[in-house]
């Protein structure tokens, strides 16, 4: 059923002499750092590798079952086992959402879960999955002129992984929320635009003005943080995680606490109850809720190893329809193939990092230019209207490039959908 899930534990004894961090350590491999400490393990700390000056991590035990959907992955990043509203895993499989930074380097086949979670009999039980497909968000590593006269990276740090076998039975995924920061930024400069000192600015002045610290203004917005952070024996978190504002698209600021190895984790939904005890909520399944991944420390530099701002990526809903092991579930059981459109604008169509005037055409990259020549035929993945009422597609192009078109410039194909056989009753 619905509800919440306190995570404020008591902080163990910390120890951080050399010998004390040299006995915690002997003897654990990665399988012995995902049982989540069921002995309480000493932690060692060390302050020059957590972000901020301050360490504000708790330690998570193996009896705190919401968490045992959170994974090592590869040993040297975090993932979480998910679900998603409105998609089915192909062939039933599992899917696992982490940082596209962490999946750079391997192939599709070369990344191992390892997991751990309490049996019926109060044992510690551990497991691996080994995948077999990855979807990094095609606008990772991307370039555009979104917010700067030259050429910016955009990060987009985010991914899933697909894995052939079934999820533990005794494992509860977490349920991955995709949230339109882009959108709420947008409908909050709306909301504001009546005010008598703001009255003579545009929308797009306003999102400037308020993208930076519009969420500063839900006191009571938690986002608590974790992840297999380098610098300490097992799964951390930071309970008390807040949201700061905006780096660009779907980048959020939070002060959330975390080192290398916990990118990828997962940033929960959290609210503060009136008795200060800060819960996880829970969607109807009883799954706890997610919205973004650990990114990366805000300005780390070797000058600044320790900034007190971290970075968070979220994830635009339509980007889901471009995830080749995702599909959608429709209330009537029916199956769409994607579909299709050509385009119609003898110049040819730019792709954009963004829909409409906030955003500009991609560069050309090693994938070739963005520009999409007249008669070439784009999949639509979905179709949104920006604040100015156009209608921009989200389209993959021939040379496998994604990303905005205006809709008129397409001349969109009827999909074709059909209801298969065993499909339940509407």
């Amino acid at each position: 059923m619905a509800g919440h899930d306190e995570i404020t534990i008591d902080r163990p004894d910390v120890v951080t002499s050399d010998m004390a961090v040299e006995q915690s350590r002997a003897g654990f491999n990665i399988l012995d750092q995902i049982v989540k400490n069921p002995q309480g393990q000493i932690s060692p700390e060390d302050v020059e590798s957590n972000l901020g000056t301050k360490d504000s991590r708790v330690l998570i035990t193996e009896s705190m079952e919401i968490f045992e959907s959170v994974l090592s992955l590869n040993e040297n990043c975090t993932a979480t086992i998910v679900q998603i509203e409105g998609y089915a895993v192909e062939n039933g499989g599992t899917i696992a959402v982490t940082a596209a930074h962490c999946v750079d380097e391997y192939a599709g086949d070369e990344l191992t879960l390892y997991g751990s979670f309490v049996n019926d009999d109060g044992a510690v039980e551990r497991f691996t999955r080994q995948s077999s497909q990855v979807w990094v968000h095609p606008f990772h590593g991307d370039f555009n002129r979104a917010f700067d006269p030259g050429t910016v990276n955009s990060s987009a740090d985010v991914a899933f992984i697909y894995f052939d076998e079934q999820t533990p039975p005794l494992v509860t995924p977490a349920e991955f929320v995709p949230i339109d920061v882009d959108g709420v930024v947008i409908d909050l400069a709306q909301a504001i635009e009546t005010e008598a000192e703001l009255g003579n600015l545009t929308v797009e002045e306003l999102i400037n003005k308020y993208e930076q610290g519009f969420i500063r203004d839900y006191e009571d917005l938690v986002v608590p943080s974790e992840g297999f952070s380098g610098d300490q024996v097992g799964l951390t978190a930071d309970p008390r995680a807040m949201i700061l504002g905006m780096n660009g698209s779907q980048t959020i600021t939070t002060d959330a606490d975390y080192a290398q190895g916990a990118s990828g984790g997962p940033n929960y939904l959290g609210v503060t109850a009136d008795d200060g005890v800060v819960e996880i909520q829970r969607n109807a399944e009883g799954q706890p809720r997610i919205f973004a991944v650990n990114s990366a420390g805000q300005g780390a530099s070797s000058e600044n190893p320790n900034p007190d701002e971290a970075y968070v990526t979220a994830l635009k809903p339509e980007f889901l329809n471009t995830v080749p092991f995702l599909n959608p579930v429709y209330d009537d059981g029916a199956v769409c193939e994607t579909q299709t459109g050509i385009i119609n604008n003898p110049n040819g169509a730019n792709i954009r990092y963004g829909d409409g005037e906030i955003f500009q055409t991609l560069i050309p990259d090693r994938n070739g230019p963005s520009a999409l020549p007249w008669g070439v035929e784009v999949d639509i993945h979905s179709v949104t209207e920006n604040y100015l009422g156009e209608q921009w597609a989200l389209v993959t192009g021939p040379n496998g490039r994604t990303g905005y078109v205006n809709s008129d410039l397409i001349n969109a194909n009827e999909q074709r959908c059909s209801i298969p056989l065993n499909a339940p009753s509407p």
